[in-house]
């Protein structure tokens, strides 16, 4: 028997499609305002729609088509819609209350598992200015007029670029630390190496003094091992000061080498060991700190199958390398 067709049923399914459409754009507009991104809006909506037709016609098909009054049933369905349409508003409220509760639950580390480090909005925040930097030092660049205004402007725009790559490479440092390789090197005549060349080029550093049993090898990866180095002589230098004394020993122990770098702790006295290793801890005491410095070293060496300490004992301070023996 084919089914009936009255103006009335055409205009009920006209307006529901314009009805529809309507409810589309509405939630279109809420949702872009509750998730701050237009197209992840868009996807939601379209995709909830398209979810809604599918059960529906999964489901109720059969009963539509045991109706006595199919028309009866749909009006049903648009009455019911049209109440679930007006409840948006309140869903929308309870959707909000239970992320925000989520994301107080996070920060406070109730859950271990899912929290972004503390320290991640900084991280955004350095990127963010970095960004800005780099975008400045460009445009100087090209508006330069002489030649040492050029000159300038490209070397602030390099000092960037070179932090900018030391950036992300100690955040990826920090996300995942690299592995070991297998690799060996002599802990000591890498250490003597080091601090040699760091002397030669900062007269008006600190005093370095060093002891190490000689080969002393260790299962490293020596490019990595050197940012570590780097990266703690660095704050040493700079926490130790003009005149200061940094002492450096390397020993052997049953299964793994130690480095120890002792120093005065300076203007830091009332830092706590704990959060030295800290991302953004030191950096806001010393700005020429990279802000990951010391938390990329701790990563890396955890990679390498060691670790790294901070043990206070009065003005002194020491940072204590650990790397499995060769």
């Amino acid at each position: 028997m084919a089914p009936t067709r009255t103006p009335l049923a055409s205009l009920l399914f006209f307006t529901s499609g314009a009805t529809a459409l309507a409810y589309q754009v509405i939630w279109f507009k809420r949702f872009s305002h509750f998730w701050g991104n237009s197209s992840l809006a868009m996807a939601g909506v379209v995709a909830g729609f398209l979810l809604g037709l599918g059960i529906g016609a999964r489901l109720l098909s059969g009963l539509a088509d045991r109706a006595r009054s199919p028309l009866y049933v749909y009006g049903l369905f648009e009455v019911a819609i049209a109440g679930l349409s007006l409840a948006v508003p309140l869903q929308l409220g309870l959707l909000l209350e239970w992320t925000s509760s989520l994301q107080v639950a996070l920060e406070g580390r109730t859950l271990p598992l899912a929290v972004l480090p503390a320290w991640y909005r900084d991280q955004v925040a350095d990127l963010a200015d970095m960004a800005q930097r780099l975008d400045l030092g460009l445009r100087r660049t090209l508006e330069a007029g002489g030649m040492e205004e050029t000159d300038a402007a490209l070397e602030s725009l390099s000092h960037d670029v070179l932090r900018l790559g030391q950036f992300t490479r100690t955040l990826g440092y920090l996300a995942a630390p690299p592995g070991a390789n297998g690799a060996t090197l002599d802990l000591s005549g890498l250490a003597a190496d080091f601090l040699s060349t760091l002397a030669s080029e900062d007269e008006a550093g600190p005093r370095f003094l060093f002891r190490g049993e000689p080969e002393t090898r260790v299962r490293a990866d020596k490019g990595l091992l050197v940012l570590v180095l780097d990266a703690l002589l660095t704050v040493t230098s700079l926490v130790a000061g003009q005149g200061g004394e940094v002492r450096v020993a390397v020993e052997r122990g049953e299964d793994q080498a130690h480095l120890t770098i002792q120093f005065p702790a300076g203007v830091l006295t009332d830092l706590e060991p704990a959060r030295w290793m800290e991302p953004y801890a030191l950096h806001r005491r010393l700005p020429g700190v990279g802000p990951n410095a010391v938390a990329a070293a701790a990563s890396i060496l955890a990679g390498q199958g060691g670790g790294l300490e901070l043990v206070a004992d009065g003005s002194q301070r020491t940072f204590q390398l650990h790397l499995p023996l060769a």
